[in-house]
C-alpha cells in the first residue's frame, strides 16, 4: 500500500465531499481502492454517511463488510454486505464472501453444502451447462498424463508449505507437470518456479483465455488449490477445462459446483459418513498433504517462563478466525490465572492498525489489557521465532488454524485446540493434527476442559517444558513430512481417477 497516494486520496475525497457530483464519487472509487488496507475511524464513520449519500454505490458497503470481517465483528460484516447485495445480488464476489463468513460459523455441515450449492447453482452450473465438449483424449490407462495445479497461492502463502514436496517429487515419467499461476508473482514463486517444468503465469488471462490455453495444452487432470478464495478460477472449471477436475487443501469446504470431480481428503478430515457433506467424490488419501517447513529456521528456544517468570500464551491466526466463544473463553483463561500473558499476533504491518483491529473486542469483553500485548504482521523468520517469547499457542476457533499449527509444533511451541467433530474441516483442522501425532492431551473436548487443561499448563510448567521437547520430534516422524510416500499416494490417486474417467468414457464402467 502506498501511504501517501492514501493520504492524497482522503484529501480529494474530503475536499469534494460536500456537494455530490461525478468527480466526488470518482475520488471515491479511488479511496476505495486503499480500503482493504487502511480503516481508520474516520474512515468508517466517513463510509457509513457516503453509504446514505450514494445508496447505489455497492462498493461503499462491501468495502465496510470486509473490514468488519476482518475485525471479527460479525454482526457488522454481515448487515453490510446484506447491504451490498441488495443494491446487486448478482455480485458473485459478495454472494461467495457471506455463504464463506456464515459457513464459517455454521454447525450444520448439510447447511454448509446446501449454502455452497446455492453459489453453484447460480454461478457455475449454468456455465458448465453451456460448455463446449471436450478434445477427445488418448484412453489408455497407463500413459503419461498432463497434471496442471491452478492457483493463485503459489507464493509467499501457507499453499506453498504443502505443495512444494509434490513439485519436487512428482515422477516425471508418469506425469507432465503444469502450474497456472492466476495472481502476481513474489519471491516464493521465483522459488517454486524452477520446480515446474511447465510454468504459466496467467494473471493477465480472462478465464475465457485460461480455459482456451488449458484445453490447448490438453491437460488431463487439473487440479484446484484455492478453492473459494482470491485467485480462484472457478469459472475455468466450471467450463470443463480438463476430463478429470479435482480440488484439493486450498479450500476446507465443499464448493458446491457439478463440475467439480473429486475432493482429496483423508479419513480423519472426511470420516466415514461425511460424504453427504460434499458435491466432489472423495478420494481419502492415508494423509491429506505433506508439508515441508520454512526455510532457515531451525533453532528452537527454551520456554521462556523460565526467565520471564510468567507463562505467555500466544493466538498465531488470523483475528477473522475468532469467534466470541474463543475469546471469552481466553478471558477466562487469564483471569482464573493470574500469572499468565497472552499475545495476539495482528495481520496488518503496523502496529498501532493491528492493535485497532482486535483491541476494543477484548476490551468490551472485560480483558485485563495490561496482560495482552498484540503484535503486528510479522516477516516468516520473526514468526517463526515466537517460541522465544511464547511458552504454548492457542488454536483459533470457530475456524481452525491450519499452516500455523505445523509452523508452531515445527519451532516446538505446542498448540492447545478444542475438539468439533461434527462441524469437520474448517473447525477441526488442529484437533486432527494433534491427535495424528499422538498429541491427544492438547486436546480439550469442551470449553470447560480448555479452560481447565491452559490453567494446568500454566501452574504446573513443567508439563509445557516436555511438550516443548516432543513438538519437533513428532512432527519429523509423522506422515505429512514423509514426501516421498505423500507423493505416491498422491499419484495413485491420480491414476485412479484418470482409470475411472477412462472407464467411463469407453462404457466399460
Amino acid at each position: 500500500m502506498d501511504e501517501v497516494e492514501y493520504k492524497k486520496a482522503l484529501r480529494e475525497f474530503n475536499s469534494l465531499y460536500v456537494n455530490f457530483s461525478d468527480k466526488t464519487e470518482k475520488a471515491l472509487e479511488h479511496l476505495l481502492t486503499f480500503s482493504r488496507f487502511v480503516f481508520e475511524n474516520d474512515l468508517i464513520l466517513m463510509f457509513e454517511n457516503s453509504s446514505i449519500r450514494y445508496p447505489r454505490n455497492e462498493k461503499i458497503p462491501s468495502a465496510l463488510a470486509a473490514h468488519f470481517m476482518r475485525l471479527g465483528d460479525f454482526d457488522k460484516a454481515i448487515h453490510w454486505i446484506d447491504k451490498a447485495l441488495g443494491i446487486n445480488p448478482n455480485n458473485e464476489i459478495n454472494f461467495i464472501n457471506k455463504i464463506c463468513w456464515i459457513a464459517g460459523r455454521c454447525e450444520d455441515p448439510v447447511q454448509v453444502k446446501s449454502m455452497f450449492e446455492t453459489w453453484g447453482r447460480r454461478f457455475a452450473d449454468p456455465l458448465t451447462a453451456l460448455a463446449s465438449p471436450l478434445k477427445q483424449r488418448h484412453l489408455a490407462p497407463n500413459r503419461r498424463l498432463k497434471v496442471g495445479y491452478v492457483s493463485g497461492d503459489l507464493k509467499n502463502h501457507s499453499v506453498r508449505y504443502f505443495i512444494e514436496p509434490f513439485f519436487k517429487g512428482h515422477d516425471r515419467s508418469a506425469f507432465e507437470l503444469h502450474a497456472f499461476m492466476t495472481m502476481a508473482p513474489d519471491q516464493v514463486t521465483t522459488f517454486l518456479k524452477p520446480l515446474v517444468e511447465n510454468w504459466h503465469d496467467v494473471k493477465n488471462l480472462n478465464d475465457a483465455g485460461l480455459l482456451t490455453l488449458i484445453r490447448e495444452l490438453e491437460i488431463d487432470i487439473l487440479v484446484d488449490l484455492s478453492g473459494h478464495t482470491e485467485g480462484q478460477r472457478l469459472a475455468v472449471f466450471a467450463q470443463r477445462a480438463a476430463p478429470v477436475q479435482v480440488t484439493w487443501f486450498g479450500f476446507m469446504q465443499t464448493l458446491g459446483m457439478k463440475a467439480m470431480d473429486w475432493r482429496l481428503t483423508d479419513w480423519a478430515t472426511s470420516p466415514p459418513g461425511s460424504e453427504q457433506n460434499y458435491t466432489e467424490k472423495l478420494y481419502r488419501l492415508d494423509c491429506m498433504a505433506a508439508y515441508a517447513p520454512p526455510l532457515n529456521c531451525e533453532t528452537q528456544y527454551p520456554s521462556p517462563h523460565h526467565s520471564n517468570g510468567y507463562v505467555t500464551m500466544v493466538s498465531m491466526n488470523n483475528t477473522r478466525k475468532l469467534g466470541d466463544q474463543a475469546l471469552e473463553v481466553w478471558r477466562d483463561i487469564l483471569l482464573s490465572n493470574p500469572n499468565s500473558g497472552l499475545m495476539f499476533i495482528g495481520s496488518d504491518r503496523d502496529a498501532e492498525r493491528s492493535h485497532a483491529s482486535i483491541a476494543p473486542r477484548l476490551m468490551a469483553l472485560g480483558y485485563p489489557m495490561e496482560r495482552v500485548s498484540i503484535a503486528p504482521r510479522l516477516t516468516m523468520i520473526q514468526f517463526m521465532n515466537l517460541a522465544s517469547i511464547a511458552d504454548f499457542a492457542l488454536d483459533s476457533f470457530p475456524i481452525s488454524g491450519g499452516t500455523t499449527t505445523f509452523h508452531a509444533l515445527w519451532m516446538g511451541l505446542p498448540i492447545l485446540g478444542l475438539d468439533d467433530p461434527e462441524r469437520g474441516g474448517m473447525s477441526s483442522s488442529t484437533a486432527n493434527t494433534l491427535r495424528g501425532l499422538q498429541f491427544e492431551q492438547c486436546v480439550a473436548k469442551d470449553l470447560q476442559d480448555y479452560l481447565n487443561i491452559a490453567s494446568s499448563w500454566i501452574n504446573n510448567s513443567s508439563v509445557i517444558d516436555e511438550l516443548r521437547s516432543q513438538c519437533r520430534p513428532a512432527l519429523e516422524s509423522c506422515a505429512m513430512m514423509d514426501h516421498s510416500a505423500r507423493v505416491a499416494e498422491v499419484e495413485n490417486a491420480y491414476r485412479f481417477m484418470w482409470n475411472d474417467y477412462v472407464a467411463t468414457a469407453t462404457g466399460i464402467a
